[in-house]
């Protein structure tokens, strides 16, 4: 046994190690917590932001952080989708051939929602081409996932509306 001291808190401690520096996982946790805190090279430099090459701060503890925004993180991932599909040009073909249910968003969310509408919300017509989320709940970009497709959040639509800030009837009543 060696007879060592604690780098944290300063506390005498035995150890079968000569290379142990902690007394407990107490020390050790605050340690590494302290450790995070102190990369101040790190979030003191900041970093460019690989999509816009804005320079940007990083605070910790997102001392991994790569873009200025989320604009630009989900700008980075299409580019990296696209780029994936330019270079494997049969894998979604693959993906496809082994999905159990090759159907669409809006049989998907028919199957959740069975309230949807059979036709257009706008014009009435009986085929449904899109969903479109409602100006207050848009997805910027963002894939689309339970969370932002609620009933409530989209419509049922021909075409994407474009709402006219001067006809209150293109908005339904709601500026946009």
């Amino acid at each position: 046994m060696h007879e060592l001291f604690c780098s944290v808190c300063g506390m005498r401690f035995n150890a079968r190690r000569t290379d142990k520096r902690y007394c407990s996982s107490k020390c050790q946790g605050r340690a590494g917590r302290l450790r995070r805190l102190e990369q101040t090279d790190i979030t003191k430099a900041g970093g460019d932001c690989r999509t816009c090459g804005k320079h940007f701060s990083i605070t910790p503890p997102s001392t991994n952080q790569r873009y200025c925004s989320e604009g630009c993180a989900r700008e980075a991932a299409r580019a990296q989708r696209r780029a994936f599909h330019r270079r494997n040009p049969k894998a979604q073909k693959t993906y496809n051939s082994r999905r159990p249910f090759k159907d669409s968003v809006i049989a998907r969310l028919r199957r959740k929602h069975a309230d949807l509408p059979s036709a257009c919300e706008s014009c009435g017509e009986g085929r449904i081409l899109e969903v479109a989320h409602k100006p207050e709940f848009k997805r910027n970009g963002a894939w689309r996932i339970v969370a932002n497709t609620q009933r409530h959040m989209i419509y049922c639509a021909k075409s994407l509306p474009v709402p006219d800030k001067d006809d209150p009837e293109t908005w339904g009543g709601q500026q946009p």
